[in-house]
């Protein structure tokens, strides 16, 4: 539009300051947390994106289709530390656990009782994922075949001693017998 005069807000995004960088970087935050806690993470993640990237590049595709570079460029100062991560990211692959790490004294119970087990070690066990669709997943390795029983007994081990009745899920490696 050959007519175009950005707005005060426009502006104020095309020009970013430390304020606008600290809301990015408290957004930063306020993200990180929400990823820890399953409750709010949708919520407060959302809140973020939308306080610290939406306006961003909003402003960017107004500069972009209004033939005004700088204000476009400006405005992505705040984004592209955030690309370079990203980018950083898809390089190095999943940075997030596919499992994580259950409670100290789920693993001490299942280590304990896989002791009286013969030729069965456990290689890992965790978390598959988070509340209300919490899921167990114990990784064993033996040379030969599992005692009959064995899973029911996992099963019940984990129930009791986590608490609940999470899916339990026994998943064995067959050792290679030289």
């Amino acid at each position: 539009d050959p007519g175009f005069e950005p707005s005060l807000e426009v502006e104020a995004r095309g020009s970013p300051d430390i304020l606008d960088l600290g809301v990015a970087i408290l957004s930063g935050f306020v993200a990180a947390y929400a990823l820890g806690r399953p409750g709010v993470a949708n919520t407060l993640a959302g809140v973020a994106i939308a306080a610290a990237l939406v306006p961003p590049l909003c402003v960017i595709g107004i500069g972009l289709t209004n033939d005004q570079p700088m204000v476009a460029a400006n405005s992505a100062i705040l984004l592209l530390p955030l690309m370079i991560n990203v980018a950083e990211q898809k390089r190095q692959g999943q940075s997030k656990p596919l499992t994580y790490p259950v409670a100290a004294h789920v693993h001490e119970a299942v280590v304990d009782y896989l002791e009286s087990v013969p030729e069965v070690t456990l290689v890992t066990i965790g978390r598959v994922s988070v509340e209300p669709a919490s899921s167990v997943s114990i990784l064993l390795a033996t040379p030969g075949t599992i005692p009959a029983g064995l899973k029911d007994e996992l099963t019940r081990l984990v129930h009791d001693v986590r608490g609940g009745s999470p899916t339990v899920r026994i998943i064995v490696l067959q050792e290679v017998r030289e």
